[in-house]
């Protein structure tokens, strides 16, 4: 038997983002304008972070540009955000399990959105 390759689906990091910011709205039931709030409330606090970790872990984001996504905050924030969500990810099973969960969902709705933009196109 031949074995063919799939090539890997090519998403724009604007699509990305996009579905990492869904997500994480779903998931946390908090905005993705409320997450760009200058709050410090934990719940708040964590979405932000779950959602730059996110959006490193998926897209060629820049630290800078993640920052920019959040209200202009500077690349250290992002920086800081996802050396937390690694953390935790060490240190908290329940976590580790959320991020991979997220990353496998996301992975999911992409290939969704793929699949009936394909049926669309037909």
């Amino acid at each position: 038997a031949i074995k063919t390759r799939v090539k890997p689906a090519f998403y724009s990091t604007d699509q990305m983002k996009q579905v990492i910011i869904n997500h994480v709205e779903e998931l946390k039931n908090i905005s993705f304008d409320r997450m760009m709030m200058p709050t410090r409330k934990r719940e708040v606090c964590y979405a932000r972070q779950l959602c730059m970790y996110l959006l490193k872990k998926k897209t060629k984001m820049s630290y800078k540009c993640i920052g920019q996504e959040f209200g202009g905050r500077d690349h250290t924030t992002a920086i800081h955000a996802c050396a937390v969500i690694e953390d935790l990810m060490f240190t908290d099973r329940e976590v580790k399990n959320e991020v991979n969960a997220a990353l496998l969902e996301i992975s999911h709705r992409l290939t969704r959105t793929e699949a009936q933009n394909n049926l669309h196109a037909a």
